[in-house]
């Protein structure tokens, strides 16, 4: 008898492997496991600082130059930064490529106020006058001087009127008076002497001028002297024959009942003075170089002193 079990054995060899057996599946399951695995690690990969560095500062790649030679274009940039012109974040918002440059002197928010103005660019200009500043007092500023006007002193005051010009600083008006806000100065007649026995005292600075008597004994006319009334009396020279050429200060009747004629010395004592014009002296007085005919303290006739007013006896 045959054994079958040999039989059985060449049978199982030549009969095809079946078309879903599970040594044919796990091959082709390992291999799409390991495809979406590289996959992944590709992905990754892009994504790496690593690989940003490679591609250049910014974290892209640069874009390509134009292909086109000649066209004249130019690649934008790819990053903020590039927009930026201190090159970070604090340096200013960003500035796109095509916006306009920002104009000289930025324009700002204006409000029109006390000696303020906006211009068409919202920029503050203070104007030189604003009507709602106070009044400037120039009075202040007015002063007075003595001035000759055909022979005859007349006081003169500098009056000072407004000019405006009052604005200083947005909202500040000015409070002192100054030539600028000041600057109409008109010449006004105070006070006029009206004979040369008269004479302005003061008018200078900020003191107003006065009229007052010219010193007693002053010269007026043409042979007169003056009176401390402020009057020219012609009558002196009359009174005093023989003392031509010499300034005459008064005449009349000393205590000693002789009359006299008071001169104004022309000599170093009252005694010298007298007997130049042949007469005897009966008393000198001190006097002032400003005022030579003003008679002062008792000097006596042998006193010698540069200004000296003499009593002569009348021939």
């Amino acid at each position: 008898m045959v054994d079958p079990l040999p039989v059985a054995r060449d049978a199982d060899r030549v009969r095809p492997p079946p078309t879903h057996s599970r040594t044919g599946t796990r091959p082709r399951v390992i291999a799409g496991i390991v495809g979406f695995a590289a996959l992944s690690l590709g992905a990754c990969a892009a994504a790496s600082p690593e690989a940003d560095e490679d591609a250049g500062e910014g974290g892209r790649a640069p874009p390509a130059a134009p292909t086109a030679p000649g066209t004249g274009y130019t690649p934008p940039p790819t990053t903020l930064d590039a927009f930026d012109p201190g090159g970070g974040a604090d340096a200013g918002a960003a500035t796109p490529p095509d916006a306009a440059a920002p104009p000289t002197g930025s324009p700002g928010t204006c409000t029109p106020g006390l000696c303020l103005t906006c211009d068409a660019a919202g920029r503050g200009v203070i104007p030189p006058d604003d009507e709602g500043c106070p009044p400037v007092e120039c009075g202040l500023l007015d002063r007075y001087a003595v001035e000759v006007v055909e022979g005859v002193a007349v006081c003169f005051k500098q009056v000072h009127f407004p000019t405006g010009r009052r604005c200083v600083a947005p909202g500040q008006c000015k409070s002192v008076p100054d030539p600028v806000s000041c600057g109409d100065v008109r010449p006004t007649e105070t006070v006029r002497a009206g004979s040369a026995c008269e004479v302005i005292e003061g008018c200078v600075d900020t003191t107003p001028g006065t009229l007052a008597p010219a010193g007693e004994g002053q010269p007026c006319e043409e042979s007169g002297i003056c009176r401390p009334n402020g009057m020219c009396d012609t009558t002196v020279v009359d009174q005093c024959p023989g003392y031509g050429g010499a300034q005459i200060c008064d005449a009349g009747v000393h205590v000693t009942g002789e009359r006299f004629c008071d001169l104004v010395s022309t000599a170093a004592n009252c005694l010298a003075t007298c007997q130049m014009f042949g007469s005897a002296c009966l008393a000198g007085f001190f006097a002032d170089a400003a005022a030579p005919c003003a008679q002062g303290e008792p000097a006596g006739c042998l006193h010698e002193a540069p200004n000296l007013r003499c009593r002569c006896q009348t021939r």
